[in-house]
């Protein structure tokens, strides 16, 4: 009878640890299957996980603890299927993710089962992207009426904006930017800085060389200038929101003269 009753209790126990592992396989099904099974083979009654299991705290929304998300104010945070012409005219498709973290979206681009990131800032209607090393820099240029130009700039892989003031050309004549002109500026650690910049441009693309011979290449909608700088391996482009949600862009490798394009279409939730 002792051993029957043993073999009753084992039995029991090893049923009452299956309903144990299906209560909680909604919560971490590993973890309660892994003890079922020790304490069934042992025959002890395993009433207590049952309980604790029924009353384990579900985990907190957002909303419940009063956590909020980075404001999208300009709607660009969500996932986007895109077709695009690289500068040489062959195409691609792909997939964009959009997050904000402060003022700064990054942007992570799957083409070809080949993953890119670059950040962004969206500035004066025109979305300034760069993209390729962390030391890559992207400046948002706003074109004054009188032919000067007030930028905000950061680094790719870094926190904090920098900012720069090109003046007027000399002569007073906007002359569609190209010419010689003075710089004033802060870094993002707020020490200042004076340079000199030349204006260049071919067809629809800017050269920007600094008197330190850094050389930056540029692409103008509207009244904005997206720069990138930081070497050949870095790429700039601009995009523009339609009303659909849709993004309109354009972009090119620095250095280059030819210019790709994007469209980047909102999926659908």
């Amino acid at each position: 009878m002792k051993k029957l009753e043993v073999k009753m209790q084992k039995m029991l126990s090893f049923v009452l640890g299956l309903v144990i592992v299906g209560h909680c396989s909604g919560r971490s099904p590993d973890r309660a299957s892994q003890v079922a099974r020790r304490d069934a083979g042992q025959g002890v009654l395993i009433l207590g996980l049952l309980a604790s299991c029924g009353s384990a705290p579900a985990e907190e929304s957002p909303a419940a603890t009063g956590a909020e998300p980075a404001a999208d104010a300009n709607g660009l945070v969500g996932v986007y299927n895109v077709d695009g012409t690289n500068p040489d005219a062959s195409a691609y498709r792909g997939r964009l993710e959009i997050t904000q973290a402060g003022e700064i979206y990054k942007l992570g681009w799957t083409i070809a089962f080949v993953d890119f990131t670059g950040s962004a800032i969206y500035e004066n209607d025109v979305l300034s992207v760069g993209w390729g090393h962390e030391t890559c820099t992207v400046v948002s240029y706003q074109i004054n009426e009188d032919g000067s130009l007030d930028g905000k700039w950061f680094l790719v892989g870094q926190e904090g904006f920098g900012t720069e003031h090109i003046e007027p050309l000399a002569d007073g004549s906007e002359n569609n930017l190209v010419g010689r002109h003075t710089a004033t500026g802060t870094r993002p650690d707020g020490t200042e800085y004076t340079s000199t910049v030349d204006i260049t441009i071919e067809g629809s693309v800017y050269t920007f060389i600094w008197d330190n011979l850094q050389l930056g290449t540029g692409i103008q909608h509207d009244n904005v200038i997206s720069v990138g700088w930081g070497g050949d391996i870095c790429s700039v482009a601009a995009y523009t929101i339609q009303p659909d949600g849709t993004l309109d862009g354009e972009w090119t490798n620095v250095g280059k003269d030819k210019l790709g394009t994007e469209i980047a279409q909102p999926v659908e939730n």
